[in-house]
């Protein structure tokens, strides 16, 4: 029986279409369809019926969508690091194995991070719009000194602590689990929460979205940080309370912020951080550079393969809890 497998990401783009070779070559029959983001579970459990994989976006996975789906599907394979759109509970009780894909897009987010924080600085939008629209002035930056604070010490905050290797700022990080070996090894020094808040110039968030994490830092912890400095948020959305961001930019507890993501995607036209011109703002694409982007593919497309042929690889989130299913 031929398995079929949907692309709720356009792999079949031509920079990223080789990577299906060895799909097609095990005789799955591959269809792109357009679901990313959407949190309409009726449209997921429509589109995707009949399905036995999915290398899926972010659209939801939840108690409307997956008890319709399982009777084809085995295997979501997020693209991307985060499953908080995808309810792996209840994926386990119907055998539907998860996968995401940690540390392939590391490099690519804590890229970001660096050149962001730098554009914000030396205001480089400010200057490249000010020539765009002819005129010959100049706006005054900040150099990256100081010390920069992570919240959470996974891999994408490890790449920007080694990006920053260059630079004259000390680096420190808290994390709940911390990696004393690495953090040396990178010339990081690990601090309770309460002192990175009190030092850090730059305030960089680096935290899953979990039950536990939703608005982890709120107005209280804003208040905590230096007065005037730099939030970055390349996470998730809801692990800052953002109305609390605002105020904290508004009123200058904040000299300034990175934002690829929010609370609300895509966000509201009338969110005041729009009007902002001392806040970075991208559309959730910290991850997209095509080199890593491609990483993140390959390894999607080498998690369906494997399973294809009778494997759970290591980075099946349920692994322990599920079985490879054959033929229904």
């Amino acid at each position: 029986m031929k398995r079929r497998l949907a692309l709720t990401v356009n792999v079949q783009q031509p920079q990223y279409a080789d990577l299906l070779g060895p799909l097609y070559d095990a005789g799955m029959e591959i269809d792109y369809i357009e679901l990313m983001s959407t949190t309409d579970q009726d449209r997921v459990a429509r589109e995707l019926r009949g399905y036995d994989y999915v290398l899926a976006a972010s659209e939801i996975y939840g108690d409307t969508s997956i008890p319709r789906l399982a009777d084809s599907l085995k295997l979501i394979a997020r693209n991307g690091v985060g499953v908080e759109s995808v309810d792996i509970g209840l994926c386990t009780e119907y055998n539907i194995a998860v996968a995401n894909m940690p540390g392939m897009n590391a490099d690519g987010v804590g890229e970001y991070c660096i050149s962001a924080l730098l554009a914000l600085l030396r205001n480089v939008c400010k200057n490249n719009a000010a020539m765009h629209a002819g005129q010959w002035r100049g706006f005054p930056g900040r150099s990256l000194t100081g010390t920069l604070g992570l919240i959470g010490f996974g891999a994408i905050a490890q790449s920007f602590a080694r990006f920053c290797a260059g630079f004259p700022v000390d680096v420190v990080a808290y994390d709940m689990n911390p990696n004393p070996a690495r953090a040396a090894e990178l010339g990081v020094t690990l601090v309770s929460l309460e002192e990175l808040l009190a030092r850090a110039d730059f305030v960089s968030l680096h935290l899953p979205l979990t039950g536990s994490t939703r608005h982890f830092v709120d107005g209280a912890m804003f208040s905590r940080m230096k007065r005037g400095a730099y939030f970055i948020n390349t996470s998730r959305g809801p692990v800052a309370d953002e109305q609390a961001l605002i105020r904290a930019l508004q009123d200058g507890q904040l000299q300034g912020a990175v934002l690829d993501v929010f609370e609300t995607e895509p966000v509201d036209p009338d969110n005041p951080l729009l009007a902002m011109d001392n806040v970075m703002l991208s559309s959730h694409t910290a991850a997209g550079s095509l080199h890593a982007q491609r990483k993140v593919l390959q390894a999607c497309c080498d998690t369906i393969l494997d399973y294809h042929r009778g494997t759970l690889r290591g980075n099946v989130i349920n692994r322990d809890k599920v079985t490879v299913r054959g033929e229904n």
